[in-house]
């Protein structure tokens, strides 16, 4: 960093890598750099910011193991037999999946500049440029000794490589004045953005010996080729007008018109707007006895229209690829309906808001209330597969509501002359359901979706436990038929999406050393099929120990019906049933503390002597701790197969030196 009083720049590196949990010499590197140069003429008419960024990444983490099969697989299972071969004795071994790689080289460009220009008091011209480019490279290879024997698989590579451009240009024209009280600014702008795509990928099978699957050259045969190519435009005009009179009423208006090629011709442009009002109450003269214990306070409101177009390009078109060879041809297939029809979704948001500041500004606090409600959704919306597809892009007829309460405080607990402690709290509250969907019992979502309720309800069967008498699972029979069908004997189980959710930091200064403390919470159901995995006849895989609350003599209460051998006994039979059943949604809230941090700051009298102007020593640590109530899976990564990853805990330590 460096410069003068009318030139400024800045110059960065940066290094990362970054290993694996799994026993392989796997990598993510990552080195880039940054140059910021920053130039105001001498009279202050003409403004110039440029920025550049670069940065080159090489990722070569496999992302085909399943966690759920290493995590239940026997601990004494034999990875290898003794001829030093895989054994496939299940269809999975997590040393095959280690055999299969992945090599993905990327490279990202990123320019940006905004040039400024006052053309007379309160009148100001700009204009936002930008410029990226991401390339990339990609290989991934699968032996044929890294798959199930009995499949009888072939070798195969797949290379690939794409180029994605972007160009953005935003010219911008603002007037600004002030008429006593009266404060306005207005502003005029416009924005042209252009997005090129460009790639191809091509795999090659059954080759001689894996060994030569890093090149193309050696494949017996080309199993598929595939070219893309795309173009996205989008231009928008907009308008800004902002009003404030006697420092404490604000007005705010916009209006927006957007275009964007995503949709057809005729369904391209739509029409978008807010309103936005705030009063600063604690400049009246009324609340001036309640200074001394509350000394700010506002109240703001704000409703408006927003639109989405963010959907892959083209949708609207009846499309073609290419299909299996015939007669030494390639044919071509159909590969996506046409519809001209669907157009912006649009959210249309309103949130009220108050916003404190109490015991001498020790407390920040705003409390916020919002409603989004959506419409005509972009979806892919499904359809018989007798009609040759899956899906068709469409706008969903359903109106789908988000409300909820948010909560930040930030309080100054202690701040004297060598030690401060500042706490920062949020809380979110979020609801959703679907308010309304016209004939939706003769829609697709029919099974999927229930008017009046979270989109994220899960409708199961009601468990029961286990029959003391039978140790068989049992379920409610809602309709008392003698049979458990859908939908007549399902309930609304509960919901996936978070009840609450938040944050409470802590930092601790006592004079050069500083300490960090975050906690993250969540109150929240998840889908765990881990827990059916353990109840499922195997003789191959390991179970958690929790499977030897197990029935075994009449009269007995267990958590587990009782041990069978085979898929199809009473017993086993039962199994897929359980899966229907509510007794797959668990509890998985918790609390996790997510980063601990401490530094140290060297003394200014050491920093004089080096010519520093600061060096910072420091060490942390990420998701140190959890408190949970679900057992073998991480609460934060589990969905329906609890087959991703856990969140690793990491330590790290640096210095930050500035000259």
């Amino acid at each position: 960093m460096g410069g003068n009083k009318n030139t400024k720049f800045y110059l960065g590196l940066n290094h990362r890598h970054e290993g694996t949990v799994f026993p392989t010499d796997m990598a993510y590197k990552r080195t880039g750099g940054r140059l910021n140069v920053e130039h105001t003429d001498s009279d202050n008419k003409f403004h110039v910011n440029i920025g550049v960024v670069y940065t080159k990444d090489e990722n070569n983490l496999i992302t085909g193991v399943d966690a759920v099969s290493v995590a239940t697989l026997a601990p004494n299972y034999p990875a290898y037999n003794p001829d030093g071969s895989l054994n496939w004795i299940l269809p999975s071994n997590p040393y095959g999946w280690l055999k299969q790689k992945a090599l993905t080289k990327t490279s990202n460009l990123n320019l940006n500049g905004v040039l400024r220009y006052s053309i007379v008091p309160g009148l100001n011209a700009r204009v936002n440029l930008g410029y990226s480019e991401v390339g990339m490279d990609m290989l991934s290879t699968m032996p044929a000794s890294s798959q199930w024997p009995l499949l009888q698989p072939m070798s195969s590579a797949t290379f690939g490589a794409n180029k994605a451009i972007n160009q953005l240009v935003e010219p911008q024209i603002e007037y600004s004045n002030q008429f006593g009280l009266h404060n306005l600014k207005v502003l005029f702008g416009g924005t042209y953005q252009v997005n090129k795509q460009n790639g191809h990928s091509i795999t090659g099978i059954n080759y001689p010996n894996e060994s030569l699957l890093q090149t193309l050259t050696y494949a017996g045969a080309i199993e598929s080729k595939r070219t893309e190519s795309a173009e996205y435009k989008y231009a928008s005009f907009f308008s800004r007008v902002n009003y404030i009179a006697a420092n404490r009423y604000l007005l705010s208006a916009n209006y927006r018109r957007d275009g964007s090629t995503k949709f057809g011709p005729g369904k391209r442009y739509g029409d978008f707007w807010a309103v936005a009002g705030g009063w600063i109450l604690s400049e009246e003269k009324f609340f001036a006895p309640v200074l001394r214990a509350i000394s700010h306070a506002k109240i703001r409101a704000s409703y408006g229209v927003t639109g989405n177009d963010q959907i892959p390009d083209y949708l609207y078109l009846a499309t073609y690829a290419s299909g299996q060879d015939y007669n030494n041809s390639v044919s071509l297939q159909p590969s996506l309906i046409a519809n001209p029809d669907y157009s912006w979704e649009t959210n249309k948001k309103l949130e009220i808001a108050l916003e404190l500041s109490l015991v001498q500004k020790r407390i920040d606090a705003t409390i916020a209330w919002y409603r989004n409600r959506s419409g005509n959704q972009l979806v892919q919306y499904a359809i018989p597969f007798v009609s040759g597809f899956g899906s068709y892009q469409a706008n969903l007829p359903a109106v789908i509501e988000n409300k909820g309460l948010e909560v930040d405080v930030f309080s100054t607990n202690i701040k004297g002359k060598s030690f401060t402690w500042t706490s920062s709290f949020n809380l979110s509250i979020p609801r959703n359901k679907l308010v309304e969907y016209p004939d939706i019992e003769k829609s697709s979502y029919a099974n999927t979706y229930i008017v009046g309720k979270d989109l994220s309800s899960i409708r199961r069967l009601q468990y029961l436990g286990v029959d003391p008498q039978t140790g068989l699972y049992k379920f409610e029979d809602q309709d008392r038929d003698g049979k458990l069908t859908f939908p007549n004997d399902y309930i609304v189980a509960g919901r996936t999406s978070p009840y609450y959710f938040g944050g409470l930091a802590n930092m601790l200064i006592w004079r050069n050393w500083q300490l960090d403390v975050h906690f993250h919470y969540i109150k929240q159901f998840s889908l765990d099929n881990l827990s059916i995995g353990d109840a499922a006849p195997d003789i191959y895989l390991n179970k958690r120990d929790n499977v030897f609350d197990r029935w075994t003599t009449p009269g007995q209460t267990a958590a587990y019906q009782k041990p069978t051998a085979s898929p199809f006994s009473d017993a086993g039979r039962l199994i897929p049933t359980l899966s229907m059943s509510d007794r797959q949604l668990i509890n998985s809230s918790f609390i996790r503390l997510k980063n601990v941090s401490l530094s140290y700051r060297l003394p200014q009298r050491w920093l004089t002597k080096m010519k520093f102007t600061n060096v910072r020593l420091f060490i942390e640590g990420q998701n140190l701790w959890t408190y949970a109530t679900t057992k073998g899976v991480d609460p934060e990564t589990i969905n329906g197969f609890a087959s991703t990853v856990p969140v690793l805990k990491t330590f790290a330590g640096g210095i930050n030196v500035s000259l």
